[in-house]
């Protein structure tokens, strides 16, 4: 609960119902530029790209991520960078990974559509009672995701840190 505390109370907190953002900053000036310019990165999953200007707040320099894994959204858990997946040597090694991530969102969503269905009959929002609403996710049984096993898949390259 103290990590929870420490959330809801950073600058640029809104709490919803049923969800809450930590707002990070986006610089809207850069990405204008670069939009004109013609130099906003190209991928064709992504739709929005503002997102790469845009900043979490829980990252800090030199440590990356300081959520623990078990709060961070599963776009930060699963990410992986076309690099990575438009590399010959790793797309067919990738691919069961793939498959099992997007498996697994669709899992997430179900779980998370079924807690606030739940949360709603009850008339709990994190809204109006954010301590009632995590005592009665709390009280909740959630149901766990079964991983299957995969073959470990190693990247070879000297230049990065991991996050």
């Amino acid at each position: 609960m103290a990590l929870l505390n420490k959330i809801i109370s950073m600058p640029d907190v809104v709490i919803y119902d049923d969800h809450l953002i930590v707002k990070g900053s986006y610089d809207i000036i850069l990405h204008h530029k670069m939009l004109k310019d013609g130099l906003v990165p190209s991928d064709k999953n992504v739709k929005d790209t503002s997102v790469f200007f845009k900043t979490c707040p829980f990252v800090l320099s030199g440590l990356g991520c300081t959520l623990p894994p078990r709060y961070r959204s599963y776009i930060c858990n699963f990410f992986l960078c076309s690099e990575i997946l438009d590399n010959p040597i790793y797309k067919d090694k990738l691919e069961p990974y793939i498959r099992e991530r997007d498996n697994y969102v669709c899992f997430l969503e179900w779980e998370n559509k079924q807690l606030i269905m739940a949360m709603r009959e009850d008339g709990i929002t994190f809204a109006k009672d954010f301590g009632a609403a995590v005592e009665f996710l709390k009280n909740t049984e959630i149901n766990q995701y079964d991983f299957p096993k995969l073959n470990p898949v190693t990247i070879h390259d000297d230049n990065t840190i991991g996050a």
